[in-house]
C-alpha cells in the first residue's frame, strides 16, 4: 500500500472463531473477534485511533460475502467515529 509517498506494508491475523484478536496498523491497536454467520464472515472491533484531531475510538464491523458461484467476494464495511458512521461497499468480481 501507498501512503503519502511510500509504501507500507502491514499484516493482521484473525482467528475465526469468535475470540479476541489484538493487531497493530500504523493508526493505532486494532481489538476485534470474528464469527461465521451462515455464509458470511463477520469481523467486528474497535481501534483506538490518534489523529491530528486528538485521540478517538472506532468501532468497526466488517462483513465478508462469496457469491453461490464464487465469482464475486463483496466486503461491507461500517466504521462509527464521534464524527459519525461511514458505511462502504467494495465489490471484487473474479475474472
Amino acid at each position: 500500500m501507498m501512503m503519502r509517498g511510500e509504501k507500507r506494508d502491514s499484516e493482521q491475523k484473525f482467528t475465526l472463531d469468535g475470540q479476541e484478536n489484538k493487531n497493530s496498523s500504523g493508526r493505532g491497536e486494532l481489538i476485534s473477534k470474528s464469527r461465521w454467520e451462515g455464509e458470511q464472515l463477520i469481523i467486528e472491533g474497535t481501534q483506538k485511533v490518534t489523529s491530528p484531531r486528538g485521540d478517538m475510538e472506532v468501532n468497526l464491523r466488517e462483513v465478508y460475502s462469496l457469491s453461490a458461484d464464487g465469482k464475486t467476494l463483496t466486503i461491507l464495511s461500517t466504521r462509527t467515529t464521534p464524527q459519525g458512521e461511514r458505511t462502504t461497499k467494495q465489490v471484487y468480481n473474479k475474472q
